[in-house]
Formats: C-alpha cells, sequence, structure tokens
C-alpha cells in the first residue's frame, strides 16, 4: 500500500470515527447527520472495497438503525479477517458496539 493510500485510509476513518461520536452525542441523532455518515462509508466502501474498516464502519451504522446482535454476529467475522496491522482500531469499534448494545437493552427496559 502507497503512503498516499495509506493516509486516505486512515483520514477516512478518522472522518467517520469523529462523526459517529459526534451523532452519539446527540441523543436525537439528525436524520442529516446518519444520511452523511453513509455516504461517506459508500464512498469508502467504493474507493476500496476490500478495506476493513470500511465494513466494520458500516457493521456499525447497521447496530446503531436495528439488530445489535446481528450486527455483533457481522462484527466478530469481519474481525476474524482483519489485517493484523490494522488491529489497533478494532477496540475502538468493539467498544461502541457494547455502548450501543448497553443504550438498546436500557430502551427495552423503560
Amino acid at each position: 500500500m502507497g503512503i498516499k493510500s495509506a493516509a486516505k485510509k486512515v483520514g477516512k476513518a478518522i472522518i467517520f470515527m469523529k462523526l459517529f461520536e459526534e451523532i452519539k452525542a446527540n441523543k436525537e441523532p439528525i436524520e442529516a447527520d446518519i444520511a452523511k455518515l453513509k455516504e461517506i462509508i459508500e464512498e469508502w466502501k467504493a474507493e476500496a472495497p476490500e478495506d476493513k474498516t470500511a465494513i466494520l464502519a458500516s457493521i456499525l451504522v447497521k447496530a446503531q438503525e436495528g439488530n445489535v446482535e446481528d450486527a455483533k454476529a457481522e462484527f466478530e467475522q469481519a474481525k476474524a479477517e482483519y489485517n493484523v496491522e490494522d488491529e489497533e482500531i478494532l477496540p475502538w469499534f468493539e467498544s461502541q458496539i457494547e455502548f450501543i448494545e448497553a443504550e438498546k437493552e436500557a430502551e427495552a427496559e423503560e
């Protein structure tokens, strides 16, 4: 992987992470923010279909929108295929999925 493509990959991950954290901080996510998040992921996946970080990002958005259990299963599968050099980002994705799961459980109890 060239330096330019590696930098672009890291840049996309950082943009996604920042926007996702902003949306999570807002209790009522704005539809436009979620649409922007999906747009970033689609561009990212189009540019690099094999990029596991982009795949993890799309799984995280699925968890936020729907069934956390399905998203967790997809995450575990993607994590098993993840490249060793990219492992430092895995804990962030894992913690976000756990946070979403806890949030949805709390909503169900209310």
